[in-house]
């Protein structure tokens, strides 16, 4: 099984573990399929939402690695129907809304219900709070959508939340579930490196530190085993490769320039992203400029640079001039010689006007 469906299917597993947990203790009275629009739940339970409940529940987030335990980030969740009047969304998530995914969303629960819960933080005041800590806007904006009165929700209280953690079940969550542009992937990568690294500074080398003694070569083997890295891949299903590469296109990016193609055309160009993060930070607006601009100044981001830079684009017979010569140089000698002959009539005229011969 590849890594991602392994991964997958320890989530489902975990999740229908917890389901078979909840099902099973007799003094829950949990909704696991909320109606269909239009339609609203008993006001009693809306309100209060159910007792605690044992597990964390089906969540899709990944409890462990096979490099180890991952920490936990949250204590056991209650889990029930929540009024919509009562949550509320913080203004600080990292993605961006999408109404027409939430418009999907709300579609499909007038066929199948709402599948999975989403998961908040009960303040001391009673309300609900959607923040870094939870996950599901979507679902929440679509069940609004779709004109139902509660959401099915997973929570803890404010007080049993570890602060250190905050950020982390919205990253991996948007992660592992719908896929993000390319933008948004290297800035919740970025996001999760720096929460690892809050959390084990130990790991910051990844264990890799050439020149200590030898009495220090086991710690670092088990600091390389918990660095982000190795976490990182086994968390979301990419290699290492791949995720150094993404985090690296987030940090070579200026504030401005993330903030101008958030949204744009390029934010799920990878290759575009790359090219961008490798320049300096003023570099990288004014390549913007031209690219962003109505009609754009540029067709690509390789042109764009070299207008940005001030220099004169190549033109076409350029180009292929360019490309004619690294191939000739690939070619051997005695390869090249059927050339000579087949544009002879040309060659010969300008090596005596050269004074070649």
């Amino acid at each position: 099984m590849s890594r991602p469906g392994a991964i997958l299917k320890r989530a489902m597993d975990s999740s229908e573990a917890a389901e078979r947990r909840h099902r099973a203790a007799p003094q829950l009275d949990i909704v696991t399929s909320l109606p269909v629009a239009e339609a609203s739940l008993p006001a009693a339970a809306v309100e209060a939402g159910a007792p605690p409940s044992a597990g964390m529940g089906g969540t899709g987030i990944p409890m462990h690695t096979t490099a180890g335990p991952a920490s936990s980030f949250a204590p056991a969740l209650r889990r029930g129907p929540v009024a919509l009047h009562l949550i509320d969304v913080a203004d600080d998530r990292l993605r961006a809304r999408d109404e027409a995914w939430e418009g999907l969303i709300a579609s499909t629960y007038a066929e199948v219900g709402q599948l999975q819960p989403i998961r908040l933080v009960r303040e001391p005041s009673g309300r609900f709070t959607l923040d870094g800590f939870g996950f599901g806007v979507g679902r929440l904006e679509a069940a609004r959508l779709a004109g139902w009165t509660a959401v099915e929700a997973e929570w803890c209280d404010r007080p049993e939340v570890d602060p250190r953690f905050y950020r982390l079940p919205e990253i991996i969550e948007a992660i592992a579930r719908r896929r993000l542009v390319a933008l948004d992937e290297c800035r919740f990568l970025a996001e999760y490196k720096a929460i690892h690294l809050r959390l084990h500074p130990e790991t910051a080398n990844g264990g890799n530190r050439k020149g200590q003694v030898k009495q220090k070569q086991g710690l670092d083997h088990q600091n390389a085993k918990f660095a982000f890295w190795s976490v990182a891949s086994e968390s979301t299903g990419l290699g290492r490769r791949a995720v150094e590469m993404k985090v690296a296109i987030w940090e070579g990016l200026g504030q401005a320039a993330r903030a101008r193609l958030a949204g744009s055309r390029l934010a799920d160009n990878q290759s575009a992203l790359q090219q961008l993060s490798a320049l300096a930070y003023g570099l990288q607006d004014r390549v913007l400029d031209l690219l962003l601009a109505v009609p754009a100044g540029a067709a690509t981001v390789g042109d764009a640079i070299v207008l940005a830079q001030g220099k004169r684009l190549k033109s076409v017979d350029d180009k292929r001039f360019n490309a004619v010569a690294g191939n000739m140089q690939r070619l051997s000698a005695a390869a090249r010689r059927p050339l000579w002959t087949a544009y002879a009539d040309e060659i010969i005229p300008v090596l005596r006007d050269e004074g070649l011969i």
